[in-house]
C-alpha cells in the first residue's frame, strides 16, 4: 500500500467510503457468480435434471461463495487455513451472503436487486462495526461448527511421532 493511500485510509470517512464500495463490489461478485451458475445449470442438457430438486442449489451456493471470497484460497498450497478459525470477515460474509441471497430470492421471492442492496449493507456494516458483528454472528458460527464438525481451533501443524529407538 502506498504511503498516500495509507494516509487517506486513516481518515474515517475515506475508510467508510472504501468499505462501502468494496462491499458493493464483493456483493456484485457473489450475486453474479450465483446467477451465472444458476443459468448454466438450467441450460445444461447433457444430464437429466432432478425431479426431486426443482432448482440447483449446490453449484449456485459454491459459485457464489467462491466469487465472494475473491481468490482467498489461492495459491492452492494455502489450503483451507483461512477458515480454520472462522475469523476472516470476508470469508464469513461471502458464506452468509450467498445463503441469504439464495433464501431471499429463491425461497422468499425477493427481487434480486433488493436482495443485493441488503447484502451490500450487511457486508458494509459488518466491516465498519466488527464488535457488534462478531457478537451477533458468534452463536450462528458456533452452531455451524458444531453441526459440521469443524474445529474452533486449528489442527496442529506438526503431529508428534513417537520414535522407537532401535538398538
Amino acid at each position: 500500500m502506498s504511503d498516500t493511500l495509507g494516509d487517506v485510509m486513516e481518515v474515517p470517512i475515506a475508510k467508510w467510503l472504501f468499505s462501502l464500495f468494496f462491499s458493493i463490489f464483493k456483493t456484485h461478485m457473489i450475486v453474479g457468480s450465483f446467477e451465472l451458475a444458476a443459468r448454466a445449470v438450467a441450460s445444461e442438457e447433457l444430464i437429466p435434471h432432478s425431479v426431486y430438486f426443482p432448482r440447483a442449489i449446490a453449484p449456485c451456493l459454491l459459485c457464489g461463495f467462491l466469487g465472494g471470497c475473491g481468490g482467498a484460497f489461492l495459491p492452492p498450497s494455502n489450503g483451507l487455513k483461512l477458515i480454520e478459525e472462522g475469523n476472516v470477515w470476508n470469508i464469513r460474509a461471502a458464506f452468509f451472503a450467498t445463503f441469504l441471497y439464495f433464501g431471499s430470492t429463491r425461497c422468499l421471492g425477493a427481487e434480486p436487486l433488493t436482495a443485493k442492496m441488503w447484502l451490500s449493507l450487511f457486508r458494509f456494516f459488518g466491516e465498519v462495526f466488527p464488535g457488534p458483528r462478531d457478537a451477533a454472528l458468534r452463536p450462528v458460527t458456533s452452531a455451524l461448527y458444531r453441526t459440521t464438525g469443524l474445529r474452533r481451533t486449528p489442527l496442529p501443524r506438526v503431529v508428534p511421532v513417537r520414535r522407537l529407538d532401535m538398538e
